[in-house]
């Protein structure tokens, strides 16, 4: 088995040797929970078959296997699905926080050379929204957050990039009034 990778799915392609074997006919095994396929009927008189595989909303790691019908010859692909891209954090008016995480997953943040794993226990209800507060170094900096899978690192999100301004946070404050300028007769 081969694979094409493409946006959304990827196609998988099983060639049988020889050609011209008695047998072209190949079945598909797959877990449903992840992936779904789609067969091309314009391959059922060729040696090479292709099979569409779209994945599924749960990311981890799944099998797909293709068995002859003659003599049961089997060969097998690991594919990966990759969390979602974590496209709905922001940054806070104020900011001093990111808010959008999902209570339920665990992410990676990397600025510059430094990353920080956080979990939902980091994580802090403001404004009804799941957020993580701001770090100080964090400010002036482009940072990248991903979403880590539970068990398989090759199905961590593609990172989404925010630029945290600085913050202009005032230390002092004056308050100064003009001179009223007083009028009278004397």
């Amino acid at each position: 088995i081969s694979q094409n990778k493409v946006v959304d799915f990827s196609e998988l392609m099983a060639t049988i040797n020889p050609a011209d074997a008695d047998s072209l006919d190949v079945e598909w095994e797959f877990d449903k929970e992840y992936i779904s396929l789609e067969t091309n009927e314009e391959d059922n008189e060729s040696n090479i078959k292709h099979i569409k595989v779209t994945a599924k909303d749960k990311a981890g790691k799944t099998t797909v296997k293709v068995t002859t019908a003659l003599q049961g010859l089997t060969a097998l692909l690991d594919i990966y699905i990759k969390e979602k891209t974590p496209d709905n954090i922001s940054i806070s008016n104020e900011l001093t926080y990111l808010s959008g995480f999902e209570n339920d997953k665990k992410y990676n943040i990397r600025v510059g050379e430094n990353e920080y794993f956080i979990s939902p226990a980091d994580f802090e209800i403001v404004n009804g929204k799941t957020s993580y507060y701001i770090s100080e170094e964090w400010y002036g900096e482009e940072i990248s957050i991903s979403v880590v899978h539970e068990k398989y690192e090759q199905c961590n999100s593609n990172e989404l990039s925010l630029f945290i301004p600085n913050q202009s946070i005032p230390n002092e404050l004056f308050l100064t009034f003009p001179v009223p300028e007083l009028v009278g007769d004397n």
